[in-house]
């Protein structure tokens, strides 16, 4: 059986469980360095795995077509208000 998604889904879940938890706790300058660290952090690693990636125009054509459908149904304030009723 294959574990490493199970291992995986859980460790978002309880990470993101105890920043929920955890957020409001920690001084605001936190906050602020932890998003950027964790935003140069992909950043950085997206650079890399470009770098390596043989079919880059497969990649953008779908990271377009990803977007696209979000954008379109505007999905980002649909979650934003889901999120808010919690």
């Amino acid at each position: 059986m294959v574990t490493g998604p199970f291992i995986n889904a859980s460790a978002v879940l309880v990470g993101g469980v105890l920043g929920a938890l955890l957020s409001q706790r920690l001084p605001e300058r936190i906050r602020t360095s932890m998003t950027s660290i964790f935003g140069l952090a992909s950043l950085g690693i997206g650079i890399l795995l470009v770098i390596k990636c043989a079919n880059l125009p497969v990649m953008v054509l779908s990271t377009l077509v990803g977007t696209l459908p979000g954008e379109i149904c505007n999905m980002e304030k649909g979650i934003n208000t889901l999120v808010s009723k919690l």
